[in-house]
């Protein structure tokens, strides 16, 4: 009946402390999710706000210089270029997101399966 007991508490704690570190795994899956979600969404934005900003400036020098100015137009084509790398690096930063937001999932039923073992053993234990 000792031994018993004391292999249902052993298997309690192992337990207990898988279920720990499920729920630190999952903290930091979250953190990670909240990361990646708030650089993708400031990197597009500082870069929509530049394309607008250059695409004024052209049309401000197409309307005064009568044709359009080279330097502007090169410097627009550049900023758009890296607007398309930036917009792909999101669709990459979306899609991390959401493989990291299925494995926190998935680390939340584990703990939740722990934390309902540790109570059944715990129960039993006690009986």
């Amino acid at each position: 009946e000792r031994i018993h007991t004391a292999v249902a508490r052993a298997d309690l704690a192992r337990a207990r402390e898988d279920a720990a570190k499920a729920l630190a795994e999952l903290a930091v899956a979250q953190t990670e999710t909240s990361r990646v979600r708030e650089e993708g969404a400031r990197e597009q934005e500082a870069l929509r706000r530049e394309v607008e900003e250059l695409r004024k400036q052209l049309e401000t020098a197409r309307l005064s210089s009568g044709g359009g100015d080279l330097r502007t137009a090169w410097r627009l084509e550049q900023v758009e270029g890296q607007y398309a790398t930036a917009q792909a690096e999101v669709t990459r930063l979306r899609a991390r997101e959401l493989e990291l937001t299925r494995e926190a999932g998935g680390w939340q039923n584990r703990a939740q399966f722990l934390e309902a073992r540790d109570r059944e053993r715990s129960q039993r234990s006690h009986a």
